[in-house]
């Protein structure tokens, strides 16, 4: 293989990889924020730190619970989406996330 069709190939795997992890954050924002705005009850069931109080914040509008994420970026958009304020939106440094923030939060 040539060093430019390497090129291509490195380019083509790292668009794909963006892609996916694209579509798995906001795959997990829309499961979390449809399936958990129902009930506080059913937050506590779900194992992963940072998801129980994203969607504890999101079922109860406090923005508290949003302070105990451990994720930057996930603490900025719950912040966000909970406060309905779009300049929090700003301080997420990962630009899909962003993206997905700005799209989200009216």
């Amino acid at each position: 293989m040539k060093v430019g069709e390497q090129r291509k190939t490195s380019q083509k795997n790292r668009g794909a990889s963006f892609v996916m992890t694209t579509i798995s954050f906001v795959l997990v924002i829309a499961i979390l924020t449809f399936c958990f705005k129902a009930s506080a009850q059913s937050c506590y069931s779900v194992p992963d730190h940072d998801q129980r109080y994203y969607c504890l914040a999101l079922t109860k509008q406090d923005a508290s619970r949003c302070r105990s994420i451990k994720n930057r970026d996930t603490r900025y958009f719950c912040l966000a989406e909970v406060t309905k304020d779009r300049s929090k939106c700003r301080s997420i440094k990962d630009k899909t996330q962003r993206a997905v923030c700005l799209a989200q939060v009216k």
